[in-house]
């Protein structure tokens, strides 16, 4: 079996995005700023990512083991990666960005993003529904 994972998105490719939610609507490109702010465009945007420190901005995981076609139909798709890392300073890092609504963009916009800077040791893909661990020694590529 072979995993070639990309965990950023294109709004952060040097990172590992761990977690993104977003809350509230999004205006549309017909809307001006003062009617998009009274109709309640405003939207939360929540990120909590990895920076893989020392692993130069690497953020696919790849990997090549060997499953046997009973154990690979077992596993029904439900499967996930665990990153195995140390913390390493600053440790965690804050950051917030608040766009106000403008003509063009009529959404009120605030993006706060969480970092967490880790070396990863390891990473390895399980089973989620049984914690079996299927395979170790998986790399960050770029």
């Amino acid at each position: 079996m072979t995993v070639d994972v990309g965990l950023s998105d294109n709004d952060h490719p040097n990172t590992i995005v761990l977690k993104k939610t977003i809350t509230g609507p999004r205006g549309r490109k017909l809307v001006v700023e003062s009617e998009a702010k009274s109709k309640g465009y405003i939207q939360n945007i929540d990120i909590v990512e990895l920076d893989p420190v020392n692993k130069h901005k690497k953020t696919t995981v790849h990997g090549r083991f060997v499953l046997s076609p009973e154990a690979f139909a077992e596993e029904d798709g439900d499967l996930a990666l665990v990153l195995i890392c140390r913390v390493v300073p600053p440790y965690l890092t804050q950051t917030k960005d608040h766009t106000d609504p403008s003509n063009e963009e009529p959404t009120d916009i605030t993006t706060r993003t969480a970092t967490l800077h880790a070396n990863v040791g390891d990473i390895w893909l399980i089973n989620r529904e049984k914690g079996i661990v299927l395979a170790k020694g998986l790399h960050l590529v770029k």
